[in-house]
């Protein structure tokens, strides 16, 4: 080993003083230290000099060290690599025809990658680009470095026969086919008609023009000519206003005279011809310009003309209508003028000779002449009179006396012999018309004078029947008893009557009064009492049902039933916080502990506003218009049970108006038999009305 390191060092010596040992290394000298060899080279020391060696990359003896070349330039190839003695070593590529730019790795892997001018690379090799496009053709892509030229056919233009272009839009057309000329790069087809009337054919089509027309010779005013040179011309129509006649335009004659009128026109080859108007009964100057168009100006004295009718029409001469005068007379074009008197109302028959001398002289019906009026005529006689004579349009009804009847302060009669008394003075009464003494026996026609009084407003209407109108009555309700008769309003037409008024409060809410006190009743349904009608009275009278109105809206009804006394209700409802609660008796419905009068405190429907449908049914214990939980909602009345469904068949139907009124029953299905026998008292606002009690 140490021999071959000797004979590598040999090579590269500082100094050629032979590869021996030398005394110098003999004692440890070191040959690198300096070192003496390039900067891009590696020293090692040897037995007698240092040993430098080129590091890759570079080439040369060690002392001096040169970079190696690049790669090889296009077109070579490398074909000995760098070493450190040497430089890399670059061979030309094998050539390619017509190639500008070539590659390859040895002497035999060349490839083209571009080709010489006039040349495209295909398929490795150059090809030669293609010479100019034919004749038709233009060139529509160049030669590029990879592909041949391409060439496109120009864009037809019609019926051109030689054509050339350079782009697809820049085409020119050099001659056209037959019967076409060429006119600004287009064949247009040569005109086939004949020339215009009044032209003629001066020069036939060519390759470059149209065939040429020329006018024909001008005949004087002639619209339409021929010819077939500037020497023939013939005319066929003449311009307006002349015809032709002998190959000549003459001019028509000018208008008809004052009376005439144009019967034909001037035509082509005629002058116009003229014939009188027809004559206008009357008209003084006439204008027409037909046989039937004939038109008056002017009418002869006597006459006016009708210009809408064209005629003369003989002015009227008789008087104007009844209820107008003459406001203008007769003139050349109108007919005299009638105006309407001014109206005198109610008036049928009115004369007048100006707008304000007006004069009636009858009167529409109802109404009579009186001065320059009509006056209403009057309705009826007074009582105590008849009529006799009916009013007419010029005087009033005529009234005489009825015959008096003895005795009596209010008649009627319709003649002087059929009178008869409506009221009789007091202390006698009407039998058949007639004014009689009382008899004392209680059984007179008249009864709110009735002697001695009756017990109840129900007595009085079962004994007078229609005699009995609702007003105020006396009654005696304990007949020979102790109570003296009282004064009490009688309600005779609801549910018919027989009703005694014995509460009236106003509307204010809820019906909240805290005492009523027992006294005399109110006298009407307006009165604002605090004293109600007595219980002991209320009593006595036998009442046996109470009604509770507000205004015209059923509130409330009550009836008896087994085990509640009446009596005791009435008190409750009336007197309220003035009765003893602990004198409070069974009363139904009687599922809540304490009253307030009208029903539970918590769900009576009578303490709102509401309308009740109730029917009348003894049979049910249960009082059927109290709602029993739902105070807005409605619901029926059930018999025996509180809120079940009622049982079928209803033997009581009721329910009453809330804002869920729409959810409930209607009424038409309840049984007939169990329906109220009064009429809808439903309707109506309550508002400044009063909460009013009946009882019968």
């Amino acid at each position: 080993m140490r021999e071959k390191l000797s004979k590598l060092a040999c090579t590269f010596v500082v100094a050629l003083a032979g590869c021996g040992p030398t005394p110098s290394q003999q004692q440890g000298m070191n040959h690198c230290a300096p070192n003496p060899c390039d900067a891009n080279a590696t020293c090692t020391d040897g037995p007698n000099a240092a040993v430098c060696v080129c590091t890759p990359g570079f080439f040369g003896d060690g002392m001096t060290c040169a970079p190696c070349s690049s790669a090889c330039a296009a077109g070579q190839y490398q074909s000995a690599a760098c070493s450190a003695s040497a430089d890399r070593v670059c061979s030309s590529c094998t050539g390619i025809a017509n190639c500008s730019a070539e590659t390859c790795t040895t002497d035999a892997d060349e490839t083209c990658t571009g080709c010489d001018s006039g040349f495209f690379l295909q398929g490795g090799t150059c090809h030669a680009c293609s010479g100019a496009c034919p004749a038709g053709e233009h060139q529509s892509a160049a030669c590029t470095a990879t592909t041949d030229r391409a060439c496109t056919s120009c864009t037809v233009i019609a019926n051109c026969t030689s054509e050339s272009c350079s782009t697809t839009t820049d085409q020119v057309c050099s001659a056209c086919a037959g019967g076409f000329y060429l006119d600004s790069n287009a064949c247009v087809a040569c005109t086939a008609t004949a020339c215009p009337a009044g032209q003629f054919q001066s020069a036939a089509c060519s390759a470059t023009a149209d065939r040429v027309c020329s006018s024909c010779t001008a005949i004087a005013n002639c619209d339409t000519e021929t010819c077939t040179t500037n020497a023939d011309q013939v005319c066929t129509a003449c311009s307006a206003n002349f015809y032709l006649a002998g190959g000549t335009c003459t001019p028509c004659s000018g208008a008809c005279p004052a009376g005439e009128y144009q019967s034909a026109a001037c035509t082509a080859t005629t002058d116009r011809a003229c014939t009188s108007c027809t004559a206008i009964a009357n008209c003084t100057d006439e204008t027409c310009t037909t046989t039937t168009d004939q038109v008056c100006t002017a009418c002869a004295g006597g006459f006016y003309l009708d210009a809408g009718n064209n005629t003369c029409v003989a002015c009227t001469t008789s008087a104007c209508p009844s209820g107008q005068f003459q406001s203008a007379a007769c003139s050349a074009t109108a007919d005299r003028v009638c105006s309407s008197c001014t109206t005198i109302s109610d008036c049928s028959a009115e004369t007048c000779t100006t707008a304000s001398n007006q004069t009636c002289s009858s009167c529409d019906n109802g109404f009579y002449a009186s001065g320059q009026t009509c006056a209403a005529c009057t309705a009826s006689c007074p009582d105590g009179e008849f009529e006799t004579a009916a009013c007419t349009g010029t005087a009033d009804i005529q009234c005489a006396g009825c015959t008096a009847i003895p005795h009596c302060s209010a008649e009627t009669c319709t003649t002087d012999s059929d009178q008869t008394c409506t009221t009789c003075d007091v202390g006698y009464t009407n039998r058949g018309g007639s004014c009689t003494t009382l008899a004392g026996t209680g059984t007179v026609s008249d009864p709110f004078n009735s002697s001695p009084p009756l017990a109840t407003c129900k007595a009085y209407k079962a004994q007078y029947g229609a005699l009995a109108t609702t007003g105020v009555y006396t009654i005696d309700t304990d007949d020979a008893g102790s109570r003296a008769p009282f004064d009490v309003y009688c309600e005779q037409t609801m549910d018919g009557g027989g009703w005694i008024l014995a509460l009236s409060r106003p509307i204010s809410g809820i019906p909240t009064w805290g005492c009523l006190t027992p006294g005399a009743p109110p006298t009407g349904p307006a009165n604002n009492t605090t004293t109600v009608l007595d219980y002991g009275a209320f009593a006595e009278a036998g009442v046996g049902e109470m009604l509770l109105m507000g205004g015209q809206k059923i509130i409330k009804f009550y009836y008896p039933r087994p085990g509640v006394s009446f009596q005791v209700n009435y008190r409750l409802f009336t007197e309220r916080n003035c009765y003893d609660p602990n004198h409070f008796a069974s009363d139904a419905p009687h599922t809540g502990t304490t009253r307030d009068g009208i029903g539970h405190l918590n769900d009576a429907c009578t303490t709102s506003d509401f309308a009740i449908f109730k029917a009348k049914d003894s049979s049910c214990p249960r009082d059927s218009t109290n709602s029993h939980n739902g105070l807005y909602n409605g619901s029926w009345g059930n018999c025996p049970g509180c809120g079940t469904s009622p049982p079928t068949p209803t033997p009581n139907c009721w329910f009453y108006g809330g804002s869920q009124a729409s959810n409930l029953p209607s009424l038409s299905s309840c049984p007939v038999t169990s329906r109220a026998s009064w009429g809808d008292y439903t309707t109506g606002d309550m508002t400044g009305n009063n909460y009013v009690l009946f009882v019968r």
